[in-house]
């Protein structure tokens, strides 16, 4: 069963029977004291088989699914997503915020799904070495690991929808998130040709997005502090690039 975010059914843990122990291994629970001094943290239990976290302001919810077994790693994994913004890393927000400066809505409307996709993709590419650090093996970060991200559908979806040189706005939304996603880490598979395909159909959105990442990963193996003086800019100048772009090729398709 995949994520259904319209039919969720969840209920409360309350304090009283809330064991982190039966959620957090050491590195975990070390992070999540860490993560307390500025985050509220609440546990409840819902009717999905993905482990989830909801983030409003300061206040974080786990969800956890009812069934299942609970993977530790992974809950360190998104305990690393908020240690992010503990210091000063939105990737959600600094996307945001850009796209209202540039007015990227005039010319694509990112779906809520890839522009979920994409921040969070951004977000991997960060945390990985730190949950590499604390131990823990490639496949325990993220649940897919073992997934094919570029399968025969997800090709013919790409290809049918660029070969006529307009592709629809969820299309290119698409193509963005699966661009990063396939730069950011844990892949047991090689997908140059798959960057190839994605290059021919689109060599300039290719492009943007290939120096986008590129610069991205540069700074991420930096210390948290050096990475949130400068992600800002290199989100900017992406989303910048990206409405140019979006506007030359409308014009040009006409």
């Amino acid at each position: 069963m995949k994520f259904d975010p319209f039919n969720i059914s969840k209920t409360p843990i309350s304090p009283n029977e809330l064991n982190l122990n039966n959620y957090l291994d050491t590195n975990g629970i070390e992070l999540y004291h860490e993560i307390l001094e500025k985050y509220t943290i609440l546990f409840s239990r819902y009717n999905q088989k993905v482990l989830c976290v909801n983030k409003k302001g300061f206040i974080a919810e786990f969800l956890i699914p009812e069934k299942g077994v609970i993977s530790k790693p992974l809950f360190t994994h998104e305990l690393l997503h908020l240690n992010l913004r503990v210091n000063g890393i939105d990737n959600d927000q600094s996307l945001r915020n850009s796209i209202e400066k540039h007015s990227l809505f005039d010319v694509l409307n990112i779906s809520e799904d890839n522009f979920s996709f994409i921040h969070n993709f951004l977000d991997h590419i960060i945390i990985f070495k730190d949950f590499k650090d604390m131990g823990y093996k490639d496949n325990e970060f993220v649940s897919d690991y073992n997934e094919d991200k570029f399968n025969n559908i997800i090709k013919r979806y790409l290809i049918n929808e660029f070969e006529n040189k307009k592709p629809s706005d969820y299309a290119v939304s698409f193509y963005i998130a699966k661009y990063i996603g396939l730069r950011s880490p844990v892949f047991n598979r090689n997908y140059s040709k798959s960057f190839k395909i994605m290059e021919n159909l689109n060599p300039k959105l290719y492009q943007i997005c290939k120096f986008f990442i590129d610069k991205y990963q540069l700074i991420a193996s930096e210390e948290y502090n050096t990475i949130a003086d400068q992600y800002n800019n290199i989100v900017d100048e992406f989303i910048f690039d990206l409405k140019h772009v979006l506007i030359t090729q409308t014009a040009r398709s006409k």
